[in-house]
């Protein structure tokens, strides 16, 4: 395998940066949806998701890597020839993700109204894990509790499963290919390679580019002759 193409560990650690770089708009949904006023809490979850997207979306298209993948010195290209990524093939490769993201946030809107939001109380626990000091439960019925005040509606659960598989799929996709494109890269048709150098300016931040192949007439003379194309 091309040692470009070995950015697995480059990836998870950008990703953690990236998580960092977003986590004001986490924290403030956390807050919003478990206290904040209803109508406050639906107007903020409206804007969170399509502001979250926009930033992979925009830093992808625009400069080929989020601020993670700049530090890490990794860059999204096309997987044709390794040119620009451009926001057409980020939009396609963030479309698992955005379908994800749309039904998490109508269900995240639907548990504001009918206020089921006790797992959002980071500063209080849920009624739900309030227990008898006299009559201490044991771990399954913590456990079972804990992921009912987690996941409070069925629609949850089915949104929490298919994330889950999701991420599944696109290790499997990585880790069964040559140039380690996971599934998001298939759909928009790039792939991750590494770049060289930090922080780079152009939209594909310093990726070399491939050896320049030499024209088919100058190899085939060469061979024909018995001799070697000029330079070689």
């Amino acid at each position: 395998m091309d040692e470009r193409y070995k950015t697995l560990l480059q990836r998870f650690v950008a990703s953690l940066i990236d998580g960092a770089v977003l986590s004001p708009v986490t924290m403030t949904t956390t807050l919003l949806v478990g206290y904040g006023p209803r109508p406050v809490a639906i107007a903020w979850l409206t804007c969170t998701f399509p502001v979250a997207w926009a930033y992979t979306a925009y830093c992808h298209g625009r400069w080929g890597a989020t601020f993670g993948k700049r530090i890490m010195e990794i860059a999204v290209v096309r997987a044709s020839d390794e040119g620009p990524c451009g926001y057409r093939a980020a939009i396609r490769r963030d479309s698992g993700a955005i379908v994800l993201g749309v039904l998490y946030t109508i269900l995240l809107i639907q548990l504001v109204s009918s206020e089921q939001t006790e797992g959002f109380r980071i500063f209080s626990p849920p009624a739900a894990l309030e227990y008898d000091p006299e009559a201490p439960p044991s771990f399954l019925q913590i456990y079972r509790d804990t992921l009912h005040a987690a996941f409070p509606t069925w629609q949850m659960v089915v949104i929490a499963v298919l994330g889950w598989l999701w991420s599944l799929a696109e290790l499997a996709t990585m880790m069964t290919n040559r140039r380690r494109r996971a599934l998001h890269d298939v759909l928009g048709g790039t792939v991750v390679v590494k770049t060289g150098r930090p922080g780079g300016t152009g939209p594909v931040h310093g990726v070399a580019a491939p050896p320049a192949q030499r024209p088919a007439s100058e190899t085939t003379n060469a061979l024909r002759t018995g001799g070697r194309p000029r330079g070689w």
